[in-house]
């Protein structure tokens, strides 16, 4: 089915909003807004108000669907998943709503945009309407004032959900900020290896003898990595009011300044003395409106944010400036740690880079972390080479209204170090990194840009699309082959204005030490890359190969799309399981698309229903690929602002797996004779089964319980059926197949990558099976139509395989 037969024309007839076929989406739309059509086909809406101000705010409609998937932020940084039917169950700063306008179908979209750079709009629900949905549109700042706004919703629908998404989010980006399609873009060879990632590791205590012994450990599992990861910790930093312990370098305050007397004076002594407690009850108290606005107007006093600042800069590492773009201490050299006294040597990340690849043959990439603004709290006035001024952010009223707590983060509080131009910022500090050998970045804490547009810097949607700018261009400049990987950047602020740059984190951290994150990360990656994947790569996280999830969240990596990194401590690791994700070497099966929920729970609650399994898709370079997993039990809790256990002990679930469930698979029918066949194999119980399209294969799983199933179609070769499998040792078998050819005489030709049992089904016995002129030994059984092939462990990791029937 092409795109042009899956769009449905949608109209705005008087006031309802209408898809082709008489479904009414929204009813009584406001007077206020007018539509034009738009090249994807869709309908843009432009909002006319009766004044010009900061904040526009008009009920959009009263929502007609059987269901929808929303995703909204949760945090200044990061959104989640919501499912719902009505238009009150929107939540606040929602950015994409997908409409099931009738039981199976048709489909709409809402995509809230940014009108010209400067006025970002968000969906919420309407407080004196049970259906009606409304739409905010921010400037982030008073003094930039809008009445008019040409661009303010893309509406559009089709029959395929995927195909509706596609179209309508890139449309969106185009509308809104620029940013390309995934499919036109670079995505960094880095994603094609396995990595290692220092953060869960160390900590912001990392240093260059931390980096080696991970390295060793992972080399001597036999899974060694070609991409490293150094986190957060290689800066030099400084607290406001502290000595920058030597200047320039100064080293960060979790290896140093940690270990000094914390100087605050007076109230600032007794909030730090506090910890954590204060942002948890600000967190409590927020349940209820009038104590959150009271809350905020309390934070605002000028005592008691001299206080907060005084306080953050002395017990919070978030409230820590970049004071030079050159590495601290702890990378003096190779054997440097992170008691290492910072006043002995000078800091050497050229030689430290240079000896890792040299003492680690497979390590092919280093990228180094830092925030989009240099460090949690900016940059220092006195960074050399870049202008900066310290600034109070002004989150929206949007964000304080889903993440309370905002107005006790370090950054609000101890103000940002923001430079005059960033783009000198950029260019300084990755000239130095590519100089240094580094391959590539992790650039964190995006979102924060949103809040940094107040008084004369033009609102927050502008300078985002200052920052990522800058961003997209210095990546560009210093680290060819788009080695980038964007972080905590869920705003549509940042997801539209990502051109060029490939990968951006699908949710929130992979947490080790909260367990009600576990099985919720999951189905935030999959849901949430819905939205992301038509623009960027979702990037589902490190995790630990040494943990009770650990299976659960190596099998989503296998089908996820996005790079296989772990955060593992040395000693730490399964080595096992890693051997299931990595290949010698250390290269992986990385799946080829990003991965997305299947068709059949797009608007199910599969965190909180009781009923709904997570089912999650992808391609391979043959065949697909589906993973099953029961994540019913924890959830984001928005009245607490936090990650929740709503159930201990959830029930176990069935579901059933259908060779259909692979929407890129082609298919010339629904079911029955005649019809396409596909081998199933499940790597939980190890069965191989043939199927049409729409016969299924039941699945039971207990709560946090997986399986990962390939999906091969079934080709002929002369008299034969033949769909190779792939590798079952590895989580992701069907990604080692990488062609398959039919040749004369009743004969394929199987590319594949790796080495080991390579399983086919095939409903006849070979007369050979060879690779080159090496004849290769093989099992075949008839009852069950399982050939088995045995790669040489010793040989290539790419061959091509002859079989001939």
């Amino acid at each position: 089915m092409t795109a042009d037969s899956c769009a449905l024309e949608v109209s705005l007839t008087g006031c309802n909003l209408e898809l082709g076929g008489g479904h009414q989406l929204l009813r009584k739309v406001s007077k206020a807004f007018s539509a034009r059509y738009s090249e994807s086909g869709g309908l843009v809406l432009s909002l006319r108000a009766k004044s010009a101000s900061s904040v526009q705010e008009e009920v959009l409609g009263q929502l007609g669907c059987s269901r929808f998937l929303a995703a909204s932020r949760v945090k200044l940084w990061w959104m989640v998943p919501v499912w719902g039917t009505t238009g009150s169950e929107v939540p606040p700063e929602t950015q994409f709503l997908l409409l099931e306008v009738a039981a199976g179908g048709p489909y709409a979209i809402i995509l809230p945009l940014i009108d010209r750079g400067t006025f970002r709009g968000t969906l919420r629900p309407v407080s004196w309407s049970r259906t009606a949905v409304g739409l905010r549109m921010e400037s982030g700042c008073s003094e930039v004032i809008e009445s008019h706004l040409s661009d303010a919703v893309l509406v559009a629908a089709g029959r395929d959900p995927f195909e509706l998404v596609q179209r309508a989010v890139c449309a969106a980006a185009k509308l809104s900020g620029g940013a390309r399609p995934l499919c036109q873009k670079t995505v960094p060879p880095s994603a094609d290896v396995f990595g290692w990632c220092t953060w869960d590791a160390f900590y912001s205590r990392v240093s260059a003898r931390d980096v080696v012994r991970g390295l060793e450990a992972l080399e001597e599992t036999g899974t060694p990595p070609q991409l490293l990861i150094i986190d957060d910790g290689w800066q030099l930093t400084a607290a406001d009011g502290h000595d920058e312990e030597g200047g320039a370098h100064a080293s960060p305050i979790s290896a140093s300044a940690a270990s000094k007397p914390k100087r605050t004076l007076g109230l600032g002594q007794l909030w730090a003395s506090l910890g954590d407690l204060p942002e948890k009850l600000v967190d409590t108290l927020a349940v209820w409106p009038l104590a959150a606005m009271f809350l905020r107007w309390l934070l605002a006093l000028p005592p008691v944010r001299r206080a907060l600042g005084a306080s953050a800069a002395a017990s919070r590492e978030h409230a820590r400036r970049l004071s030079s773009v050159a590495a601290n201490a702890k990378f003096s050299s190779l054997d440097a740690d992170a008691d290492t006294p910072w006043t002995e040597k000078e800091a050497d990340l050229k030689g430290v880079v240079q000896q890792l690849k040299a003492r680690f043959a497979s390590l092919k990439y280093v990228y180094a972390w830092h925030a989009l603004h240099g460090y949690w709290a900016g940059v220092s006035p006195s960074l050399p080479g870049v202008e900066a001024v310290v600034r109070t952010p002004q989150p929206t009223d949007g964000i304080h209204e889903v993440d309370p707590a905002i107005v006790w983060n370090p950054q609000v509080t101890a103000g940002i170090g923001m430079p005059q131009d960033v783009s000198k910022l950029h260019r300084s500090m990755h000239t130095y990194l590519s100089g240094c050998g580094v391959d590539g970045v992790k650039v964190d804490v995006q979102g924060s840009s949103g809040m940094f547009g107040g008084g004369a810097a033009g609102g927050g949607p502008a300078i985002s699309g200052d920052y990522a700018r800058s961003l997209e261009a210095s990546v560009a400049r210093s680290f060819p082959g788009n080695h980038c990987i964007n972080c905590m950047a869920h705003s549509t602020e940042n997801l539209y204005r990502a051109t060029d740059t490939a990968i951006t984190r699908a949710s929130d951290d992979f947490y080790p030490r909260i367990d009600a994150s576990h099985t919720f990360h999951l189905a935030a990656c999959a849901y949430n890359g819905l939205f992301i994947g038509p623009l960027l790569l979702p990037d589902w996280d490190m995790f630990h190969s040494h943990h009770p999830a650990a299976l659960l969240h190596a099998t989503a990596r296998a089908v996820s799309g996005a790079p296989v990194y772990v955060s593992d401590a040395p000693g730490r690791h399964d080595a096992a399981l890693l051997g299931r994700l990595v290949l010698k070497g250390g290269g992986t099966l990385r799946a080829r698309l990003p991965a997305r929920p299947t068709r059949d729970t797009l608007f199910c609650d599969v965190l909180r229903d009781r009923k709904t399994v997570l089912k999650v898709w992808n391609m391979n370079h043959v065949n697909g690929v589906v993973m099953v997993a029961n994540v019913q039990g924890s959830c984001w809790d928005r009245r607490r602002h936090c990650f929740a256990t709503h159930e201990a002990h959830p029930p176990p679930l069935q579901t059933t797996v259908r060779p259909h469930d692979v929407a890129a698979l082609p298919h010339s029918g629904q079911s029955g004779e005649g019809q396409d066949r596909f081998a199933v194999y499940s790597d939980r119980s190890q069965q191989l089964s043939l199927l049409a399209g729409m016969e299924g294969l039941e699945v039971s799983l207990r709560a946090a319980e997986c399986d990962i199933m390939v999906v091969a179609p079934v080709v002929t070769c002369g008299s034969a059926g033949v769909a190779p499998i792939g590798f079952p040792k590895m989580l992701n078998a069907g990604g080692a197949v990488r062609s398959v050819a039919v040749g004369k005489g009743g004969s394929c030709a199987v590319e594949v990558r790796g080495t080991g049992r390579l399983l086919v089904w095939a409903d006849r016995r070979p007369r050979s099976v060879a690779a080159g002129r090496k004849v290769l030994q093989f099992a075949y059984d008839s009852s069950a139509c399982r050939l088995a092939v045995e790669v040489p462990e010793t040989g290539p990791l790419d061959s091509v395989l002859n079989i001939a029937f």
